[in-house]
This record gives C-alpha cells, sequence and structure tokens, in this order.
C-alpha cells in the first residue's frame, strides 16, 4: 500500500510543480501585458510598473491557493470538459478579487481596466496551459486517422456511437481507424455532428455515404433496437463491400458504461436479425395442467432436467418424483 501511495505521489508532484512553473510565468506574462494592453503598447508609467511587479509575489500564493482548491493542479486534464473549464474561469476571477483587494488595501495605484484585462488574459493563459495536451493530441490524431486503414461508418446517433467516436480516438495507434461519418434514421439529428463526426443521412442512404467516404466498415451501434430492425439495416449494409460489425444488445448490461465498449463489438451473426421472438408462458395454464399429478422428469440430475424441476415445483408447490 505505501509503495503505492509513493508511485503515485512520485508521478503527480512533477507535473503539479510543471503546472505551477507554467502558471507562474503566464502571471508574471499577463501581469506586464495588461498594463501594455491598457495603455495602447506605449510607454507604461513607472509607478504602475512597480506597484504591478511588488504584488508579483502575493499574486503567486493567491493563485497557487485557489488553483489547488479548484483542484486545477490534480485534474487530469487528458478528460477535461466544461466542468473543468467553469473551475478554470471561477478560480481565476477569485484570483483576480482577492489581487484586487490586495492593491485597494496597500493603495497601490493601478488603472482600473487593467483587472479587467488581467482577468481575462488570466483566464485564457490558464485554460492554453490545460488543454494544449487535448488540443495537441487532436491535431495529431486528425494528421494521423487520415492515414488509418480502417475507414469507419457507425449507423445510429446515439450514446454508443458518441462512446465509440471517444474510443477510437484515444486509442488511434492500437486501431489504426477513422470514423468517418454517422448514419441515423432520426431527421432531427441529420446534419448535426458528434463529437466531430457529422450525421449524414438515414439507413436508406448507407450505399451512397459508403461509396463517397470510402469505408470499409461498418458498425451497427444500436444496441436496443429490434430484429426487424437490424435486418432492415443490414439489408442495406449488403449492398456495399464493407465489413459489417455489430455492437450488440449485451453492451447494454454493462454496469459501467465508460469501460473499453470495442471489446464487445463483433461481427454480424444471422441469430442478430433472423432469431426466433421471445416466447411468452402462460405459467397459469401450465398450472392448471400440472396440479394434482405425479410427475417424473427424465434427466432430472443434469442442468435442464433439475431447471425444469425448479421450475414445476415453483408452480404446484408439491414433491416432484426424479
Amino acid at each position: 500500500m505505501k509503495s503505492k501511495a509513493k508511485e503515485l505521489v512520485n508521478k503527480k508532484v512533477p507535473r503539479i510543480i510543471f503546472l505551477i512553473f507554467l502558471d507562474t510565468c503566464a502571471l508574471i506574462l499577463t501581469a506586464f501585458l495588461s498594463l501594455w494592453l491598457r495603455f495602447d503598447f506605449h510607454e507604461i508609467p513607472h509607478e504602475f510598473l512597480a506597484n504591478v511587479a511588488h504584488c508579483l509575489p502575493v499574486d503567486f500564493i493567491f493563485m497557487v491557493v485557489i488553483f489547488s482548491g479548484f483542484h486545477l493542479y490534480t485534474s487530469v486534464w487528458r478528460y477535461a470538459s466544461i466542468s473543468e473549464l467553469l473551475s478554470i474561469i471561477t478560480g481565476c476571477v477569485w484570483v483576480e478579487l482577492l489581487s484586487t483587494a490586495f492593491k485597494a488595501l496597500l493603495q497601490l495605484q493601478v488603472p482600473r481596466t487593467y483587472f479587467f484585462i488581467h482577468l481575462i488574459l488570466m483566464i485564457l493563459s490558464a485554460s492554453a496551459i490545460r488543454y494544449s495536451y487535448r488540443i495537441l493530441r487532436y491535431i495529431l490524431h486528425t494528421l494521423q486517422s487520415r492515414k488509418g486503414s480502417r475507414i469507419i461508418m457507425i449507423v445510429g446517433g446515439g450514446d454508443a456511437a458518441k462512446l465509440l467516436i471517444d474510443e477510437y480516438s484515444r486509442s488511434d495507434k492500437q486501431y489504426d481507424a477513422r470514423i468517418a461519418c454517422i448514419i441515423d434514421d432520426d431527421k432531427a439529428k441529420i446534419g448535426s455532428v458528434i463529437r466531430g463526426v457529422p450525421i449524414v443521412g438515414n439507413r436508406q442512404t448507407i450505399e451512397y455515404y459508403a461509396y463517397k467516404y470510402h469505408i470499409n466498415e461498418i458498425v451497427i451501434a444500436i444496441p436496443s433496437a429490434g430484429k426487424e430492425t437490424i435486418s432492415k439495416i443490414v439489408t442495406e449494409c449488403q449492398k456495399t463491400d464493407c465489413k459489417i460489425n455489430i455492437l450488440p444488445a449485451l453492451y447494454l448490461q454493462s454496469d459501467q458504461e465508460t469501460e473499453n465498449i470495442t471489446e464487445y463489438i463483433r461481427p454480424i451473426k444471422y441469430e442478430d436479425f433472423l432469431g426466433r421472438d421471445q416466447i411468452v408462458v402462460n405459467n397459469q395454464e401450465i398450472t392448471d395442467n400440472l396440479t394434482g399429478k405425479t410427475i417424473l422428469v427424465t434427466g432430472g440430475g443434469g442442468s435442464i432436467g433439475s431447471e425444469l424441476c425448479r421450475h414445476i415445483f415453483t408452480l404446484i408447490w408439491r414433491p416432484i418424483a426424479v
């Protein structure tokens, strides 16, 4: 346990120190850049320069304490979203408020517009530092994905499609794949975009867009779809030369939606759309037929026979001869 904690600390501490270093550089740069912008890139009065410079150590303390409180040094920025951006904005606002109050308390003369300009620049710099990893990764993935040997079309514009796009984009080197477009029968979704991937048309347009985007693999990502719907989709997919895969209904039974859902994808089987419908059992009719009778179950020691015995016992509530 101690070794794991030590390993975790050894991984996090250098990263935290690096972020603090970048934030410090940004703090110094934005402080003087704000004055420069305030005076339209002309000469800055010495008094203002001195006041801002003298407050930098205190501003540094405010920044580290507030940013730490908003977890801006410990969040996993490769998965950063809107909530992290709101934390950055709120943290920067608090730092600026404390810095303004400190300067006012010491009666240090600084132009009023300086604080607004500085707040905007601080939000931009803090966001750029923390989102640069995602931006760089997105650019590299976009460049690499154009060379991917697998060009995928997803059928279904729901949550499953979004998770698939996220998984393929995070693991581009592993999958060597690019998702080119999405098909969905919901007219309201056509023309929309999921994670940068366009929803181009309904299932009747599968053949057209498979040709247009040079698709070589189709993934049916509608885990809740019935056999009739799957059958119609497969009929359209078979008009192409693409490999047809499916994300089956088994995925819906998973308790962890954030796990690697690509593990559930498999080639389409005839059972997916030609299987028999679910049989509805009339328990009352079976009970009436069995009540008052002595029942012999052959092979009752096996898996099927023993399960049959349990069901019969549940229905008639009397000893069963095996």
